[in-house]
């Protein structure tokens, strides 16, 4: 018995459990499209860029742990999507690019939307890269696309599926059996042992909390360590956070990591938990990890340990497990620190209050200030959101200020793009989040140069109603050449003008009132209403543009 492989393809998608999948298709995906016609599952949503469906898929993979899947047309969809594909891998979340190419026999004629290796494009931002040379065997292929892409380290892989494969029969057995669950590993027990030893005997220890323990949901874990050591907890800066590690109103919570804080200087151990070390924005000054500070280092991927900081102890394996034998390890080793213990409590008690004493701070200067500033929207959100909702932040001299002064409360709080560095990230994403986990509410603050970018996701979500607050911050440029261009100390600087930065004009509000979407303005904090508003409602888009300083560049430091 046989079915046509478009069939076969969709069934091997529902059986890895994928209910939505994201594309911009052109003529080579007839065959997949043809076969929607008469089912229901898995949904195809639409996208008018590639960048949209990949950031979407991203997002869903985020809400739902399965991997997300693009649809990709031919080589120009696939360029298009190239930036989308490395923000995953950088992000570390599990996606599965299916790219629809030409027929076999003219792939290499120089025919329309073909290159010589469409493999070749995303090589080095893949996990895995493969094109179905049979159709008997494109559910393996797809099959191995899906498992690759959730084996620790997460990360996305690419499959090239030419069209006359699409259009042939298989057998209808071809679906193979999923594995659904992650492969993974746990650290070795004699250097779970030697990271024991060095906590157990440090005088201020030091815990770095990366977006990994946010993806394994290991946050608890994080937190009963941090007691039982007495230790304080810092996050990932705004550069390199994808997802929230550590609650930020939990005692032990100090701030986000700056090579200079204090606490960071003070460490004499520094326990690094699934996170990278480091994504280097410049050139440092100096190093991130004092010389005088032991370095512990967990993480799934051995490429990560030592990649630019040479460990003392390197741990390979899963955080969640890596986490369970370290605690079982150190708590008996530190029943005879008792009076140490008591004393750094109360330390780091000391430094959460300063922490949250310098939110205060700098909420308090900006009452009643005209035109807004992006710490003003940080406050208001700060009193919006709450642990169900999730807040996704893609406004590059914004960022520092919205993970540094709005609240987080779980794994799910939380979503940035993380060290990918390409525009038009966040609006995609919101919408896959949202679409992968209905319950929870989601806000979107992007920068008005992200906005040119991402600006095709309000189609998709007023299409599908998908109820997200998008948040534009109106700076009428971009800020983060603008910040550039102050680090540089030249010319402009010193002239106050700044070329290749002015991108004033478009009116977002109505923009987004083209697509379907409702949108307000808000230029005083009293229109900050409109944002309390749509963040109160589940039933459609809502786009609130929020008309900040256009000299308000955020930190200008790297």
């Amino acid at each position: 018995m046989v079915k046509p492989a478009a069939e076969a393809l969709l069934d091997t998608l529902q059986a890895w459990g994928v209910e939505v999948f994201f594309g911009c298709p052109g003529t080579t995906e007839a065959a997949i499209l043809d076969t929607l016609v008469e089912r229901e599952t898995p949904r195809f949503i639409l996208c008018t860029h590639e960048i949209t469906a990949v950031s979407a898929a991203d997002g869903y993979a985020r809400a739902t742990g399965r991997p997300g899947v693009a649809l990709l047309h031919a080589n120009v969809g696939l360029g298009n999507a190239v930036s989308g594909i490395h923000a995953a891998r950088m992000a570390q979340v599990p996606l599965v690019a299916i790219n629809c190419i030409k027929p076999r026999s003219i792939l290499g004629r120089g025919a329309f939307t073909t290159t010589h290796d469409h493999q070749e494009m995303v090589k080095q931002y893949t996990k895995w890269d493969w094109q179905v040379l049979t159709p008997e065997t494109l559910c393996e292929d797809l099959g191995k696309a899906f498992r690759l892409s959730k084996t620790w380290p997460m990360g996305p892989t690419y499959l090239a599926i030419p069209e006359d494969i699409l259009t042939a029969d298989v057998d209808a057995r071809c679906v193979l059996e999923t594995f659904q669950e992650p492969l993974s590993s746990r650290p070795l027990a004699r250097e779970v042992e030697r990271a024991a030893e060095l906590l157990a005997s440090a005088n201020f220890p030091l815990i770095l909390a990366g977006s990994q323990v946010a993806q394994e949901g290991a946050i608890e874990q994080v937190v009963r360590l941090a007691t039982e050591l007495g230790a304080p907890v810092c996050c990932e800066n705004r550069v390199h956070m994808a997802g929230n590690a550590y609650p930020t109103e939990e005692p032990h919570f100090v701030g986000p990591f700056q090579p200079g804080a204090d606490f960071v200087q003070r460490a004499d151990v520094i326990l690094a938990l699934g996170c990278k070390l480091f994504v280097e924005f410049a050139p440092p000054a100096a190093p991130w990890i004092p010389p005088h500070a032991r370095l512990i280092h967990l993480h799934p991927d051995p490429a990560e340990i030592g990649h630019l900081y040479r460990p003392d102890v390197g741990l390979c394996g899963s955080v969640t497990a890596g986490l369970e034998d370290l605690q079982l390890s150190v708590i008996p080793k530190l029943e005879r620190r008792g009076e140490l213990l008591d004393r750094r409590r109360q330390e780091v008690r000391v430094m959460h209050e300063g922490f949250l004493g310098r939110r205060q701070d700098a909420f308090a200067p900006i009452q009643g200030a005209s035109p807004l500033r992006v710490i003003s929207l940080a406050r208001t959100l700060a009193k919006l959101v709450g642990p169900e909702t999730t807040l996704v932040v893609d406004a590059a001299t914004s960022n520092d200020v919205l993970v540094e002064y709005v609240p987080r409360f779980n794994e799910k709080n939380h979503h940035a793009q993380g060290t990918g560095g390409n525009l038009g990230w966040g609006m995609g994403a919101a919408v896959g989040l949202k679409m992968g986990d209905p319950n929870r509410r989601v806000c979107c603050v992007v920068g008005d140069g992200v906005f040119m970018f991402g600006m095709p996701a309000l189609h998709v979500a007023a299409k599908n109603k998908v109820p997200v607050t998008f948040v534009v911050v109106n700076n009428s440029s971009y800020a983060a050449v603008k910040s550039g261009l102050l680090r540089f100390k030249g010319r402009a600087a010193e002239k106050g003008v700044f070329p290749g930065s002015d991108i004033s004009g478009p009116d977002y509000a109505k923009i987004a009132e083209g697509f379907g979407v409702r949108a307000f303005k808000v230029s005083s904090e009293q229109d900050y209403r409109f944002l309390s508003s749509a963040m109160a409602q589940d039933e459609e888009p809502f786009l609130i543009e929020v008309l900040t300083d256009p000299l308000d560049v955020g930190r200008i430091e790297r």
